[in-house]
């Protein structure tokens, strides 16, 4: 992997676009977003992965769960109630 302190990390921007995603009014971009936040949230789960120094174990756990919980395989929301979550 090549790190770069000119450029921005992959999984940030996937983050970001999947969150602006979550608030799509088309359901199937609303749950690719979910899901691919959830995978995000597994693949920084993983041993030997850097960390991000900019959040606190607190934030990350927290972050995670919330990730995980929104892209859980059973759980269908759609669009503006994403963001509702996400705020609140």
């Amino acid at each position: 992997m090549q790190l770069s302190k000119h450029r921005v990390p992959a999984f940030a921007l996937l983050e970001l676009a999947s969150a602006v995603s979550l608030t799509s009014a088309d359901t199937g971009v609303s749950n690719l977003a979910a899901q691919t936040l959830r995978l995000i949230a597994i693949a920084e789960r993983q041993p030997d992965v850097p960390i991000n120094p900019a959040l606190t174990e607190e934030e990350r756990v927290s972050r995670h769960a919330v990730y995980e919980k929104i892209g859980a395989p059973r759980t269908v929301i759609t669009g503006q109630f994403y963001l509702f979550i996400l705020l609140y």
